[in-house]
């Protein structure tokens, strides 16, 4: 019977706790994800689809690509415009922050994205002068142009998003794995494992077979996806493989690649280096939304960010919160950090890949934002960037040293120098000789007034 009353007790609790959770609010949602499908990096001799019969040629977002993302926008709209309107239907500057790495692939992936979640943007209003929206100069059809227009300020009303990015070399929001040397020399500690040394032994063979298929002297294991990458772009745009491979082939070359990227996320150390600065950047803008709000300011308005990206970014992040099934995240994988809160105002995260909520390692699905802060906060490297941002190059700052426009300020310092090692004594004794002629002529003066 007391075992019946504390059963009945628990299940009353978690069905409470469960409706808190169901009806929490969302308060700010930050995606990271892969670009979409992309042409081959890489192409195998004598393969029919060569870089010629890709638009753009290698690495380049497809028509495909920007379909999946064009996609995951309009299920974004459906869900955070259409049925909660927790975002606005037009875009707002102060709603919406885009970052993307350096890559056309991954800003058109971007752009794919947000025109499914705003696929309309401003209109122009009627009462404004025909002549103020157009530039400065005569546009050859231009009244065509503007009738075709109506009111609409683009065709279709296509709404333009401003998608932030930087140089590539300092990147380390998005790419710290491939930019920090630490991450490479881990890297190639692990290719000196027992591990490695043993997946290479059980797979000479079939990478010797793949190299002869290629027309290669010799495939290594580090460098699968030489071969790999073109199978998987040619089998997602449905193309023919280039003869003597198979599926089965692409499959066992895909799951090479999948232990090579899992290597390069190994070690904790790794992970932490690989995720640091992003993970400062997602506590960061939630901590505005917890804080600012909670502190009696002024609410922050961003309530949506997305960070595109690629499938290494996808799965460091997996990897350090321990949830990685060392997949290779496919084309247009998509990670979702929301954080909500309760009608009793606790907040919490939930973490969602591929639509699918994860229990990261520590905490709970509905995982509380002070213990996910914590969580996160342990993968943050304090001294990052003594670690993983190189110092200028010694070569180069003494070449920059010796050049002549450098040369100019030390010269000229050491000329006055010498001027003045010369000049100052001259200038003693000729200023005391006019002292001297000054004071005896004041002498003579003062006796003749007298």
């Amino acid at each position: 019977m007391a075992f019946s009353f504390w059963a009945l007790l628990l299940l009353l609790f978690c069905s409470a706790t469960d409706v808190q959770f169901a009806h929490a609010e969302l308060r700010l949602m930050l995606e990271v994800c892969r670009h979409g499908a992309r042409s081959p990096l890489t192409f195998i001799q004598g393969d029919p689809n060569n870089a010629s019969t890709w638009v753009g040629g290698p690495g380049q977002l497809t028509a495909v690509g920007m379909r999946q993302h064009y996609l995951v926008g309009h299920e974004l709209r459906r869900r955070l415009v259409l049925s909660s309107s927790f975002l606005g239907g037009s875009y707002s500057a102060s709603q919406v922050w885009v970052r993307s790495s350096d890559f056309v692939r991954t800003i058109q992936s971007a752009q794919s994205q947000m025109f499914g979640l705003f696929p309309e943007g401003l209109t122009v209003q009627a009462s404004i002068p025909a002549a103020a929206g157009v530039p400065p100069f005569q546009v050859e059809g231009q009244p065509e142009v503007v009738k075709a227009l109506g009111n609409n300020a683009m065709p279709h009303r296509f709404q333009p998003v401003p998608i932030q990015t930087v140089d590539g070399n300092e990147e380390y929001l998005l790419r710290s794995y491939e930019l920090c040397p630490r991450v490479r020399q881990l890297f190639h500690e692990r290719m000196l494992s027992t591990e490695w040394k043993r997946v290479e032994e059980e797979n000479k063979e079939f990478l010797s077979q793949v190299a002869r298929l290629a027309s290669m002297e010799s495939l290594p294991l580090v460098n699968v996806s030489v071969v790999s990458d073109p199978l998987v772009a040619e089998l997602w745009e449905g193309r023919p493989l280039p003869n003597g491979f198979s599926a089965a082939t692409a499959d066992r070359l895909a799951g090479l690649y999948d232990f090579v990227l899992s290597q390069l996320f190994h070690s904790k150390e790794s992970q932490r280096l690989s995720v640091s600065v992003f993970f400062s950047d997602v506590l960061h803008k939630m901590d505005a939304e917890i804080h600012g709000s909670a502190a009696g300011q002024r609410r922050p308005e961003l309530r949506f960010g997305l960070y595109s990206a690629h499938d290494s970014t996808v799965a460091a992040v997996l990897a350090s919160l321990g949830v990685w099934d060392f997949k290779n995240p496919p084309f247009a994988s998509t990670l979702f950090f929301e954080l909500h809160k309760t009608v009793s105002g606790q907040d919490f995260v939930r973490v969602i890949y591929n639509d699918r909520p994860l229990q990261i390692e520590g905490c709970a699905v509905n995982c509380s934002y002070t213990q996910f802060s914590l969580l996160l906060r342990e993968l943050i490297v304090p001294n990052f960037s003594a670690v993983c941002i190189p110092p200028p190059d010694l070569p180069s700052l003494v070449a920059s040293s010796l050049s002549p426009e450098s040369l100019l300020t030390p010269l000229l310092i050491v000329l006055l120098f010498v001027c003045a090692v010369f000049t100052i004594p001259l200038y003693h004794r000729f200023s005391r000789s006019s002292w001297m002629t000054r004071k005896s002529g004041w002498r003579t003066m003062q006796f003749g007034v007298v």
